[in-house]
């Protein structure tokens, strides 16, 4: 092999080398950035409440209510389940952008509701019941949507259900039977959105 060869060739075997460590960068710097900005929208198992960095618009289509995000960003970017332990039960870095949640809530008496959470062309929630509009807190996520129960004393999410755009299940996730130690898991839902 000449000369110029091998310098064609350990050039080649460089470029390379750099490429795929830029390309290492950029997913590792896409990690870091969708860790280090706080999700717009976090559903909390207690009273099942839905902290949001905006004012979703509220409309009802016959026995359901609909709260739709007034902004471009409408799809799922990524989406986070812990227990309320911390422990992470689900993540997906790159969901599809139409996935939906359904979170079936059920109170001390076995009565149930249903909110699911969708993305595509408008990201909406849609519920059961109209959610109460409690007083907001913190700078992240300042307002706020409370689900009222199904109607007994004490409720919590029964089931999390996440689905494709197709409709087929990715994750499940239910909540052991209640006992007198334990009512709730205290799920946390996460959803970060593009």
């Amino acid at each position: 092999m000449t000369a110029d060869r091998k310098d064609a060739t350990s050039q080649d075997a460089t470029s390379q080398k750099d490429s795929d460590q830029a390309a290492q960068e950029q997913v590792e710097a896409t990690l870091v950035v969708q860790h280090d900005i706080p999700p717009p929208l976090i559903i909390n198992d207690s009273s099942l409440t839905i902290e949001t960095d905006v004012e979703y618009a509220e409309s009802s289509s016959g026995s359901s209510w609909h709260y739709d995000r007034p902004s471009s960003e409408t799809e799922f970017g990524h989406i986070r389940v812990l227990h309320g332990n911390g422990e992470m039960l689900y993540q997906d870095l790159y969901p599809d952008g139409a996935s939906s949640v359904l979170i079936t809530v059920e109170d001390d008496r076995g009565r149930t509701d249903n909110v699911t959470v969708s993305g595509g062309a408008t990201f909406r929630i849609r519920s059961d019941k109209k959610l109460d509009k409690p007083a907001g807190h913190g700078r992240k996520r300042p307002k706020k949507l409370s689900h009222p129960g199904p109607g007994g004393a004490m409720f919590r999410i029964k089931s999390i259900e996440i689905k494709d755009a197709s409709g087929g299940t990715k994750f499940m996730a239910r909540a052991r039977t209640p006992n007198a130690n334990s009512f709730s898991e205290e799920f946390r839902i996460l959803v970060w959105l593009h």
